[in-house]
């Protein structure tokens, strides 16, 4: 016994006297030139500081190495604006990354203001607190996030749908908002390159979505659970439907959808193919006009 005691103390001795790579931090406390070059070129295991203020860029803000952390100043206090075309405003492959606190601004430059793949952090708050808004095409697309948590995402006046969460496996989504987009406001589907869908679900919870030009909320193409509790939805005009679910295993509790229909041709809950069987349970349908108050397949 004494000697397996030395030898485990040993081995901890060891253990404890390995390196551990140190966090380090760029902190950039207000707009300056090149401030985005020194983003773009930030080295793994990076928090990122952005102080108050609009920061202007004419490329893409690209994060590639792992545990990066980009954070704002505060609510609406650090906005991030493209000056010229580009695919992305923000656009990160990097496995561990957050966005925190932020305002990105697609300025009718950018085709999309957020996209995140498989942006999984370990403390799991990928993102939290981040408008995107102005986007040509869709507000945020984030894919494939794996056991993450999304928080207090806005998507505002962006050109097809506003907020997209493709693939995103065992998360929670929760205080999230999509208003005024030219597509569908908050959209739940399958990954492209994951040919079973995700396994672990997503919930989302207390989602505000309202005035886009599509339907409200759609799940589609997904093959595991999905959870939608207590959602605050307003319809965007007439055909425009508030929940639209076409896949297996959805559940719609508690909340509100409400919306305007004269001729019916919207519905509160639209149940497709697939998602016939959804649950839909203690939801208030408050009909505005019409036909709306329904769940339709």
């Amino acid at each position: 016994m004494g000697s397996r005691s030395l030898r485990f103390r040993f081995l901890l001795l060891v253990l404890l006297a390995l390196p551990v790579a140190a966090q380090t931090q760029l902190n950039i406390p207000k707009p300056v030139d090149g401030w985005e070059k020194q983003v773009n070129s930030a080295a793994a295991n990076t928090l990122i500081t952005l102080g108050p203020g609009k920061y202007h860029t004419r490329v893409s803000l690209r994060f590639l190495n792992p545990n990066i952390a980009v954070q704002g100043a505060g609510a609406r206090m650090t906005e991030i604006i493209a000056d010229a075309k580009m695919p992305a405003l923000v656009d990160s492959t990097s496995r561990i990354v957050s966005f925190r606190d932020l305002v990105l601004n697609a300025n009718h430059q950018a085709t999309v203001a957020l996209h995140a793949l498989k942006p999984t952090y370990p403390d799991t708050r990928a993102i939290e607190g981040v408008m995107v808004t102005n986007a040509l095409g869709d507000g945020a697309v984030i894919e494939a996030c794996q056991m993450c948590e999304i928080s207090g995402l806005s998507s505002w006046r962006n050109g097809r749908d506003g907020i997209v969460l493709a693939g995103c496996n065992g998360c929670d989504v929760h205080g999230i908002s999509s208003q005024f987009n030219g597509g569908r406001g908050i959209v739940i589907s399958g990954f492209k390159d994951d040919k079973d869908s995700f396994s672990g679900g997503l919930t989302l919870t207390a989602a505000n979505s309202e005035s886009n030009q599509g339907a409200q909320i759609e799940v589609a193409g997904t093959k595991t659970s999905v959870a939608i509790l207590n959602p605050w939805v307003e319809g965007g005009g007439e055909g425009v439907d508030g929940i639209r679910v076409q896949s297996p295993q959805v559940s719609i509790i508690g909340g509100r959808i409400s919306g305007k229909s004269r001729g019916g041709s919207a519905a509160a809950v639209r149940l497709v193919g697939d998602g016939k069987d959804t649950i839909v349970s203690g939801v208030q349908m408050v009909n505005e006009a019409g036909n709306f108050a329904r769940v339709a397949k």
